[in-house]
């Protein structure tokens, strides 16, 4: 059975990996210019990339520490964890592929 704890942290844990997923994801695009990942449409200047990336990690950790004080406080452990990890992930991927596809070049 799974205990997420408290429901507020789960959510921001979940928001806090999709959204710095996406942003690895984005780097990663730059720098293999992988377009069926890239958010940006016809990356001609693949640092763009990067900085996005960059800037999706740096601000869903900004966020993540501001929103949610309970953060150090016995929250979602072990497989619940996992559980958050790995359907932000997907989720994260699906929307950059789905994205991707939407902007098409």
């Amino acid at each position: 059975m799974l205990n997420f704890g408290q429901p507020p942290v789960a959510l921001h844990y979940f928001v806090l990996v999709l959204i710095s997923f996406a942003g690895v994801l984005q780097i990663a695009a730059a720098h293999y210019q992988l377009k069926s990942l890239s958010l940006l449409p016809r990356q001609r200047r693949p640092w763009l990339g990067s900085l996005l990336g960059s800037v999706l990690i740096v601000t869903a950790f900004a966020w993540f520490i501001v929103a949610t004080p309970g953060m150090l406080r016995p929250g979602p452990a072990g497989l619940e964890i996992g559980v958050l990890f790995s359907t932000a992930s997907l989720l994260a991927l699906l929307i950059c592929r789905f994205t991707a596809a939407l902007i098409g070049d």
